[in-house]
């Protein structure tokens, strides 16, 4: 089964995110390869992809191993020293200012942290100093699964204030959304996940609208 680049960048523009940066090194990033759909492979050197809300995708790899994300749509970048590496990651993400990737502040939430600190000071330091996170948004969520029930306590105690209310649920309607090509709002405005992306959208204005009023009378 290829992956579906499609539905990702449906789902991006969705959470209003810029795309999502891919990263492993070494096979430690199990939750990349699911998704990606990447064949078994020898791959020893670091690789990135990006994933564009909009857009074709990009590839970053190691002149050694050019063809090590040869299965992914998308045109490719290559590096061979820590310099090019450092410089490629820039171009890769190009304007891009909110990216997804696998990664907890501080290792708080252990199921989702696997991106190491040094490569977000990378992502960081190569194109966008100043990033910083805009909150915390669960989705796919499961009320009838334990596990997810346990995670979200988690992350809700471990990130007070960083968290939003809205929660996006497992939907049906949702995951057919991207394979008749529309967004979610626009082929079933009424389903629980389109009505949660909404809700979700609604309470960000909210909170920007808090914080420029307490700035304003600051």
């Amino acid at each position: 089964m290829p992956f579906d680049l499609q539905a990702v960048q449906n789902d991006l523009r969705a959470a209003k995110l810029d795309g999502w940066l891919f990263y492993d090194f070494r096979g430690r990033d199990p939750i990349a390869h699911r998704i990606l759909m990447l064949p078994a492979s020898m791959r020893t050197r670091r690789w990135f992809y990006f994933v564009p809300a909009k857009g074709a995708a990009r590839k970053l790899v190691h002149k050694i191993e050019s063809e090590s994300l040869a299965a992914l749509p998308g045109d490719t970048l290559y590096y061979a020293s820590q310099d090019e590496l450092r410089k490629s990651v820039g171009k890769l993400l190009g304007r891009a200012k909110k990216v997804a990737m696998q990664y907890s502040p501080k290792n708080e939430i252990p199921y989702v942290s696997i991106v190491d600190a040094g490569t977000i000071e990378l992502v960081r330091g190569s194109y966008n100093p100043g990033l910083a996170l805009e909150g915390v948004v669960l989705t796919m969520f499961d009320a009838r699964n334990n596990l997810a029930r346990q995670v979200m306590k988690d992350v809700q105690k471990n990130l007070r204030g960083q968290v939003y209310e809205t929660v996006i649920p497992r939907n049906v309607r949702l995951s057919e959304a991207p394979s008749h090509g529309r967004p979610a709002i626009l082929y079933d405005i009424e389903s629980k996940g389109a009505q949660s992306y909404l809700q979700l959208a609604e309470e960000l204005v909210q909170r920007h609208r808090s914080a420029a009023v307490q700035l304003k009378h600051a």
